[in-house]
This record gives C-alpha cells, structure tokens and sequence, in this order.
C-alpha cells in the first residue's frame, strides 16, 4: 500500500471510529469493499448504519482525499484503476 492508500484508510478509520486492519486494508480494492468492511465492522461494534448512508460517506471521504467528485463513484470504482490511488 502507498502512502495515498494509508491515508485514505486513516480517513476512513477516524469517520467511522474503527480500526481497519493492515492486511485487510489490502485487500479492499473497490468502493462497495470499502462500504461492505465498514457496514460490518460497525455492525459488530453495536453500531450498525444501513449501507446506503455508510456508501455515501465513504464516497464524500474519498472524494475529499483523492479530488474526484461523487459522479465518478460507483460500487465498482476501483482505487487503483480508476482513482490512481496506490
């Protein structure tokens, strides 16, 4: 992982007050595994968000780290592929 893509993780750790281990956060290649691990993870803490609200998020935190705008994000977007993030 590239210093974009710890970033991008720390981000999303700190919205959404979890931990995101290292070899998971390595294989989260696409926004919808990003919205999947982070519906999860707050679900198993006792604080579930229905998916729709943690996609949104997760697409407004990416979109403030790598300067794309909410047009360009899909489930499918990939970080690597689509945003260049390394």
């Amino acid at each position: 992982m590239g210093l974009d893509s710890v970033e991008l993780v720390m981000e999303f750790e700190n919205f959404f007050g979890i931990t995101i281990a290292d070899e998971d956060a390595a294989e989260l290649m696409t926004v919808g595994e990003v919205v999947t691990h982070v519906t999860r993870a707050l679900a198993d803490r006792g604080r579930p968000r229905p998916r729709d609200v943690v996609f949104e998020q997760v697409c407004e935190i990416t979109c403030m780290q790598c300067g794309t705008t909410r047009d360009q994000l899909s489930e499918r977007t990939s970080f690597v592929n689509d945003l260049g993030i390394d």
